[in-house]
């Protein structure tokens, strides 16, 4: 996805053609004008100074407060920035730029029902890309609305097939949705453009493991730990594939980082216990079994309603 920044430059220089015919036809034309080269060469805090001087004395200077708007996103002041969006918006509700403005400032605040609601009105109209159907779906899956998200985000492979952000978040939201089938789709149409992308790869060998196909999900897991050699997730992964296979030491081996890696989750415990258990390491087994019962006593008692001692009569 563009950078807020570069989105805050096409939307200058768009504004720059819409006002430089009438610069000087205006008192504060000249001051716009300036302001805008103040944009341009980056320097937000003295156009934001500059513009909220003109808006001082002429309060509905739509360029100005537009310019406004600019330099504060380019501040990262987002909830400021929105504020003067939403005051451009009232006199040019159907603005394409302006509502795509407005809802990437709703989203760097985490305001995301905002987010959803002006892009909604963005994708209402002409000209919508696979970014902001990507952003909205972003939007509705911060929200859990993961069949919506869904939809969302095969349009923007619809637009933009050739894109790896887009078709994994695709795959991961059909995975949470246990549609295995489309998930796989869209993992390995990621392979075929990029063969060791190790975000799919991880994605595609869980499938795999998930489904009981170890033997399958071995080679992609193996890709995963390569580039991420520090997550537990992908160690019990690819630990787990390797113990289904038979191939005990290396499940011992993998499954060893696994459990130092969160020594805090029991299930790692407990494959190694059933690793070494079937490699005859017998007393290491009942060592690495026990710690695994003992965190999940300790997860269960964590979770146990707590009552209050009634007081003495």
């Amino acid at each position: 996805m563009k950078s807020l920044l570069a989105k805050i430059y096409f939307i200058f220089f768009i504004a720059v053609l819409a006002i430089a015919p009438v610069f000087s036809q205006t008192n504060s034309g000249e001051r716009i004008r300036s302001g805008f080269q103040l944009l341009q060469s980056e320097d937000f805090q003295a156009a934001a100074t500059a513009f909220s001087v003109i808006l001082r004395a002429e309060p509905d200077n739509y360029k100005a407060r537009l310019g406004l708007a600019i330099a504060l996103v380019g501040l990262e002041k987002p909830a400021e920035a929105s504020r003067e969006i939403a005051k451009l918006l009232a006199r040019s509700p159907k603005d394409a730029k302006l509502l795509e403005m407005a809802a990437q400032t709703f989203w760097q605040q985490k305001r995301y029902a905002e987010t959803e609601k002006v892009l909604k009105r963005r994708l209402d109209l002409d000209g919508a890309t696979a970014e902001l159907w990507a952003l909205y779906g972003d939007a509705l899956d911060a929200q859990k609305k993961t069949i919506e998200a869904v939809a969302a985000y095969e349009q923007a492979v619809k637009k933009n097939p050739d894109s790896i952000d887009y078709r994994y978040a695709l795959g991961s939201l059909y995975w949470k949705q246990i549609r295995y089938d489309e998930a796989t789709r869209e993992f390995t149409e990621i392979l075929k453009r990029e063969p060791n992308e190790p975000r799919a790869s991880f994605n595609l060998g869980d499938i795999y493991l998930t489904n009981g196909n170890a033997a399958k999900a071995v080679p992609f897991l193996e890709i995963a730990v390569k580039n991420f050699p520090g997550e537990f997730d992908t160690r019990f992964a690819l630990g787990r594939s390797y113990l289904a296979t038979n191939k005990y030491q290396a499940a011992i081996e993998q499954l060893e980082i696994a459990v130092k890696l969160r020594p805090e989750i029991a299930e790692g415990f407990y494959q190694l216990g059933l690793a070494l258990q079937k490699s005859g390491r017998r007393d290491e087994a009942k060592i690495s079994l026990k710690k695994a019962q003992e965190l999940q006593k300790a997860q269960r008692d964590s979770e146990a309603p707590t009552t209050t001692p009634k007081n003495n009569q």
